[in-house]
């Protein structure tokens, strides 16, 4: 899904994440301690954009966390990998 590279490219960035979905639809656990879900509601997601715009930046660390999962389990080789892994497979 073009959503989720999206998604994808900002962790790597170490940009906030806002998400107005219902976490359902994230089809994995771990990745949620790095996005601030909203409900899908207008009013909802400008008062959560305003106060991530005006709160202080998070911590160093949970910046590079964010980057290192992206690199762990998202980048060329580890993809490549898994594909070889599914390939050999059938």
């Amino acid at each position: 899904f073009t959503a989720n590279n999206a998604m994808l490219e900002a962790m790597a960035c170490g940009t906030n994440i806002l998400v107005a979905t219902d976490k359902s639809l994230i089809d994995t656990d771990e990745i949620y301690k790095f996005l601030t879900l909203v409900p899908n509601n207008d009013s909802l997601v400008y008062d959560k954009v305003i106060e991530l715009l005006f709160r202080p930046e998070k911590d160093e660390l949970f910046y590079f966390e964010m980057n290192q999962y992206c690199k762990n389990n998202y980048s060329w080789d580890v993809v490549a990998e898994k594909t070889t892994k599914l390939m050999n497979t059938l």
